[in-house]
């Protein structure tokens, strides 16, 4: 059965679970909020390069806009919501 790995961005915690295709939940856990775009990128690439069963896709959720164009994230923050502003998280260079 394949496995998703989900992972819920906060601003004090990552939290992040496998999900399969019955949608039961496993290898749930918590990281701390990262403070840098390089901390997000490693926390990010060591979930999935850690993970216990292979992944076939990933779903994320955080409070950011996201450019439909090109994936990336604009701008990230509790503000983003209320439509007033945020804080860029991304130069523009993705990380291999």
């Amino acid at each position: 059965m394949k496995q998703y790995l989900t992972i819920d961005i906060g601003g004090s915690s990552i939290k992040h679970a496998l999900i399969d295709e019955a949608l039961n939940l496993s290898h749930s856990g918590t990281l701390p909020a990262p403070h840098s775009l390089e901390e997000f990128q490693d926390s990010i690439c060591g979930l999935y390069e850690n993970s216990p069963a292979p992944v076939e896709g990933i779903a994320m959720s955080l409070a950011a806009t996201i450019n439909p164009q090109s994936g990336y994230i604009l701008l990230a923050g509790p503000c983003v919501i209320c439509g007033r502003g945020g804080r860029a998280v991304a130069s523009g260079d993705k990380k291999n």
